[in-house]
């Protein structure tokens, strides 16, 4: 399915491109990563498994960036929880609405 979406868009021209916005962003914890299920330790007895301390809620960041045929759109940095309203008030009104939109209709005048 996704070899047929790119069989079908790979020739269009940069026109086709300006009005479509790739965002993504990553969500990272400050202990790190841990895959409690891949990340055995093997040991004889109990006393030889060290101890590995975890909160029950670690703090983490989430970056989020866009990118169009343009240009890209400023880098931005989440503490905590990002819900719905967040995500609304911080990037789609903020970043998308204000910035891309007023600079994309800036260049096709």
């Amino acid at each position: 399915m996704r070899y047929e979406c790119a069989e079908k868009f790979k020739h269009k021209p940069p026109e086709f491109w300006e009005d479509f916005l790739i965002t993504d962003e990553k969500k990272w914890d400050t202990e790190g990563y841990d895959n409690a299920q891949n990340d055995q330790v093997r040991a004889k007895c109990v006393q030889n498994v060290p101890a590995k301390e975890k909160k029950k809620f670690p703090a983490s960041r989430m970056g989020w960036l866009g990118m169009s045929c343009r240009g890209l759109t400023p880098l931005v940095w989440f503490r905590g929880n990002v819900n719905g309203t967040v995500y609304r008030e911080k990037i789609l009104k903020k970043i998308v609405v204000d910035d891309v939109l007023v600079k994309l209709s800036v260049f096709s005048i």
